[in-house]
């Protein structure tokens, strides 16, 4: 017996509530981390906003790959997911965000020499639109 592909399959969007659409969450950042960018950006609406503290606010998934794609080269940000909380409509993440300067640099934290690092403590709410990030609001909690 045959049958066309996906029939009587049921298809999840990619982020939300149930254990496979947070282990995609998962996977998102981790290719963030790994700075894959034909990946991460994948987890993003076209019209995706980002809202960063110290950095300002990005419309777009390009602004958004622009801004990273500029900064991982001196500096690396890497993700460690401490707490999720998920809904179909949205994610609240407790992460802690590690940077590590790549080379010497001021552009994005004050003087920031090769080798350095620090790391800060964050909330994350992501907005989801049919599974992927619309929108994220970074705040620190510490």
């Amino acid at each position: 017996m045959t049958w066309a592909p996906g029939v009587g399959i049921s298809k999840y969007p990619r982020l939300g509530a149930s254990n496979n659409q947070q282990a995609a969450f998962f996977a998102y950042t981790s290719a963030f981390s790994a700075g894959e960018f034909e990946t991460f950006p994948t987890f993003y609406t076209d019209d995706v906003v980002l809202k960063l503290p110290n950095h300002g606010t990005f419309t777009g998934r390009d602004a958004i790959v622009g801004f990273y794609k500029k900064m991982f080269p001196k500096v690396k940000e890497s993700l460690q997911v401490e707490q999720l909380i998920c809904d179909d409509g949205g994610i609240c993440a407790k992460i802690t965000s590690s940077f590590t300067a790549v080379e010497d640099t001021n552009e994005y934290f004050g003087e920031f020499k090769k080798g350095a690092q620090f790391s800060v403590k964050v909330f994350v709410v992501y907005s989801l639109r049919d599974g992927l990030i619309s929108s994220i609001e970074v705040g620190r909690r510490e």
